[in-house]
């Protein structure tokens, strides 16, 4: 009982910042910058989502296209990271091959690094193959991960070995393995890898101001972007929390979709 009580206390604890995220897009101006501050509104007010639609109204491109690159970017990025880290952690799990240890090895080490420190190398590729201020610039570096290659590597070493032999002796091959056995057993590791993936993308911010700044005209900015521009570029912090509070919104009905 007493560690429950201390779970739940942490669990507060770490929803403060969101807490005060959504609080402040119903803050009016008078109330964002009071000191000390509050934590809910004396006086709620949808002024800030109403300044948020208009700023979006008169700019080039309409609100649903922030929330349609945000989408995209994330779907396609997650559900092609996914593939991409099962069909890696397969061979690495269940197969033998030479030099298996080094690569292995190397996969840890890849966690050491932030992703931050890789910016500027994908930003040397992606300016190489020439595809900046593009979808395919967002898209490509959120499939470098190894996270994912990892926990599916760690969970794949539990499937006992005797079954993907007995499959083998019915005649299945690799793929039918693969597929048959391998991804249903997954799926619940493939459930938390997908939604640490779509939240990562979804909030994806250093990388898309990177590779594309939001450009060609604002093409593909995503809510993140928009969300940065309305509190610290305009100096708009009502109106950068409302579109927090809808991205948060709209992150958490994605992930639900997908799982």
């Amino acid at each position: 009982t007493v560690l429950v009580f201390v779970v739940f206390i942490i669990s507060l604890f770490m929803l403060l910042p969101v807490i005060y995220i959504v609080s402040n897009a119903f803050k009016p101006i008078n109330e964002l910058f009071i000191w000390p501050p509050r934590l809910f509104p004396r006086e709620p007010t949808l002024d800030n989502f109403i300044s948020m639609a208009q700023i979006v109204q008169n700019s080039l491109v309409p609100a649903t296209r922030y929330a349609f690159n945000s989408i995209l970017v994330s779907g396609v990025g997650t559900f092609t990271y996914i593939m991409i880290s099962s069909m890696c952690a397969y061979p690495l799990a269940k197969h033998h091959f030479s030099w298996k240890g080094i690569y292995v090895t190397v996969l840890i080490w890849a966690l050491l690094f932030r992703p931050e420190v890789m910016g500027i190398p994908q930003y040397v590729i992606v300016s190489n193959l020439r595809i900046t201020d593009t979808y395919l610039a967002l898209i490509l570096p959120a499939l470098s991960g190894s996270f994912g290659v990892f926990m599916m590597v760690m969970f794949m070493s539990t499937i006992p070995d005797a079954m993907i032999e007995a499959a083998r002796i019915d005649g299945a091959g690799k793929w039918r393995v693969f597929i048959s056995i391998i991804i249903p057993y997954m799926k619940s590791v493939i459930k938390i890898a997908m939604s640490m993936a779509i939240i990562a993308n979804f909030k994806q911010f250093p990388l898309i101001w990177v590779m594309t700044g939001g450009g060609p005209v604002n093409s593909t900015s995503t809510l993140a972007i928009l969300s940065y521009r309305e509190a610290f570029v305009s100096n708009n912090l009502g109106s950068g929390a409302a579109v927090t509070t809808i991205w948060m919104l709209l992150m958490i009905i994605v992930t639900f979709a997908y799982n």
